[in-house]
């Protein structure tokens, strides 16, 4: 099966993990997405588990030990040959300068592993840390979903209301409504419609997802007055009466 690619933002970009929709999902078409993603929930919430085992950091950590152990046996290495070039002929003198460099070849490039693998740490830990923020986002909004219809207002998403707003915790959208306290995480709804998209494509409801841009209203262009031409004279040299002065 192909891997569903999200969007994370490119620093934590980590193979091809990707997550985040950026665009808002209409008011009634995420209640019905929501609707018909239930059936669908563990296998989303595995698919998240999975991708955590696949980036988790412990993973890399057990890779710097390995390498840190290596080094120290090169380390050792160097330091039992070293001593011993002074203390032999000189063909076997030229082999052993030969060993010491490649030992130092060695330990430059374990250097350079256990750099790369520091930086591949720092990615790991913020793209676990975000894979495992939204798996609990994806619960926390079912759970809200599951509040809502036991307090009657579920089915009202979607319908008109006076008091409809979206506001934004920690750069983190949020649906809010006048009929209930309860509040929608947009991140993890669009997060479950990138999911669907790609592996229930045929569950999706119908409708347009996305709400059409607001037209630009254009400033109302009034009509130029042209202004006459003066008419031509036979006396066009004539100055007036202040310049004749």
């Amino acid at each position: 099966m192909k891997t569903l690619q999200f969007t994370i933002p490119q620093q934590y970009m980590v193979g091809e993990i990707k997550i985040d929709t950026k665009a808002q999902l209409r008011r009634q078409y995420t209640r019905l997405l929501i609707d018909a993603f239930v059936p669908y929930q563990e296998a989303m919430l595995a698919y998240l588990d999975e991708l955590m085992d696949k980036h988790d950091p412990k993973l890399v950590e057990k890779q710097l030990a390995e390498i840190k152990k290596q080094n120290s046996k090169k380390s050792k290495e160097w330091e039992q040959t070293f001593p011993l070039l002074h203390q032999t002929d000189q063909s076997e003198r030229e082999k052993m300068v030969g060993r010491l460099l490649d030992i130092q070849n060695e330990e430059n490039a374990l250097r350079q592993t256990h750099m790369d693998l520091l930086e591949k740490l720092d990615i790991e830990t913020r793209s676990h840390a975000t894979l495992e923020n939204k798996r609990k986002a994806i619960i926390q909004l079912l759970t809200v979903r599951q509040e809502m219809i036991e307090e009657g207002t579920w089915e009202k998403i979607g319908e008109k209301e006076k008091n409809s707003m979206v506001f934004s915790l920690l750069g983190d959208d949020s649906l809010g409504f006048q009929f209930s306290k309860k509040q929608l995480k947009a991140s993890a709804m669009n997060d479950i419609y990138d999911w669907m998209n790609h592996y229930h494509p045929e569950s999706m409801p119908p409708g347009e997802p996305f709400p059409a841009p607001l037209a630009l209203k254009k400033a109302p262009v009034t009509d130029k007055k042209e202004v006459p031409p003066r008419p031509v004279t036979e006396f066009q040299n004539v100055p007036d009466e202040k310049t004749s002065r």
